[in-house]
């Protein structure tokens, strides 16, 4: 905590204030989902993987992210079908992250 105190110019206290704060507690969580989304398929690969070589665990936790993906009716869940425009523009987007 020291060290982000230290770079981020504050005290201990000012942080700790700030990490109670609900607005600043959000913020911090969506920067995190945004830094950590880059990791997503690499860690669902490495699942699928260690799920092929025989890992139940493993196994499990993927057939759970795949049904999770699943939806009858996309509809029903608020997702509209996107046109392959749409998914090029979404995978252009992912390659430019990652270089």
């Amino acid at each position: 905590m020291m060290d982000v105190c230290r770079e981020l110019g504050v005290e201990r206290r000012a942080l700790t204030k700030w990490k109670n704060h609900p607005k600043f507690t959000a913020m911090v969580n969506q920067m995190n989902r945004e830094y950590f989304a880059t990791y997503i398929p690499d860690v669902i690969n490495a699942v699928k993987d260690q799920a092929l070589a025989g890992n139940i665990r493993a196994a499990e936790m993927f057939m759970k992210w795949v049904s999770d993906f699943h939806t009858e009716n996309p509809e029903e869940a608020g997702i509209e079908e996107a046109t392959i425009e749409e998914v090029r523009m979404v995978i252009q987007k992912i390659k430019r992250k990652k270089v």
